[in-house]
């Protein structure tokens, strides 16, 4: 090959170079598939994360939870192992450089700042997708897998994920769907979920029609005390009390205008635990086969 040839063969590959690292600049992170050892000291920072990690990889590579986990995570934790130094209650760069993770797990719903400020520190951070549709979560399981260096168990995942769905899906089919709401009452007015919410997934995997999607209803939206009595549902959908909240059913059998409501008088109202009710992650699952227990439940006792 001749002068010429020879440079524009390095040439190309300089180019070839440089638009590989503009890549990665622009997205924020470094790619797992071009580091060399498997992350040991992995981060996740808040419940979704927490659930994803250890099913695919266990505990063994954590170095921290949240301090959400006690009610949130849905993965069994010993309680008596992660406190002290190896839970955190603040989001912040300065707490999280300081426990020296090789790799930090984040949502795009939390504090933008602190995720730059990690990443212009060369820590590795992955960040989950937002999750309305079940593939959105199919999508975290693969993420998380590659940059864990732990495809195969991220492929177990969702072997066992979509059969699981199907059987649910199936059971749903063959039964009548009954109506349904999911509610919240903080104390500060009524929250529902519509379409495109794990919580609208959770239903209609359960065999259950969510009528606040039926109505229109997209995300998470208030509901009023009228609108509750229009909606009607035959079941409600409720959250057991957590660390921070645990008002919603004394407000729904204490509220004298509910009273006439039937899923109220009758007794129909379905209690997840926390975890399951919010859960973001593939738990999605559990919560949704539990509910179709409960469900399950009210159609044979309402048969007798």
């Amino acid at each position: 090959m001749n002068r010429l040839g020879s440079s524009l063969v390095a040439a190309a590959a300089l180019i070839g170079v440089l638009t590989a690292c503009e890549a990665e600049v622009a997205s924020g992170t470094n790619s797992p598939a071009t580091r060399g050892s498997a992350p040991t000291r992995v981060l996740p920072t808040n419940a979704t994360a927490v659930d994803i990690v250890f099913d695919l990889v266990g505990p063994e590579r954590v170095v921290a939870v949240p301090d959400t986990v006690a009610d949130y995570a849905t993965v069994a934790l010993d309680l008596e192992y992660w406190k002290g130094d190896r839970v955190f209650a603040e989001l912040s760069a300065e707490v999280l450089l300081a426990l020296d993770p090789d790799l930090v797990v984040v949502s795009p719903w939390q504090d933008q700042s602190t995720i730059d400020r990690l990443v212009e520190s060369g820590i590795e951070v992955m960040e989950l997708p937002p999750v309305s549709e079940l593939d959105d979560i199919r999508e975290a399981i693969k993420m998380t897998g590659a940059a864990l260096h732990a495809e195969e168990q991220a492929a177990e995942l969702l072997t066992d994920f979509n059969a699981r769905v199907a059987k649910l899906e199936k059971a749903a089919q063959a039964n009548e769907k009954v109506t349904g709401l999911v509610y919240t009452n903080y104390g500060s007015g009524g929250w529902t979920a519509g379409s495109g919410t794990t919580a609208h997934h959770l239903l209609e995997l359960a065999g259950v029609e969510n009528v606040a999607a039926t109505a229109g209803r997209v995300g998470h939206d208030g509901v009023d005390i009228e609108t509750l009595l229009d909606m009607d549902p035959y079941i409600l959908v409720i959250s057991k009390p957590s660390r921070d909240y645990g008002v919603t059913r004394a407000y729904l059998e204490g509220e004298k205008a509910l009273a006439s409501l039937e899923a109220i008088a009758e007794d129909r109202i379905i209690e997840l635990p926390s975890g399951l009710f919010s859960t973001a992650s593939h738990h999605v699952l559990d919560a949704a086969e539990l509910l179709a227990r409960e469900v399950g439940a009210l159609r044979t006792r309402a048969a007798k």
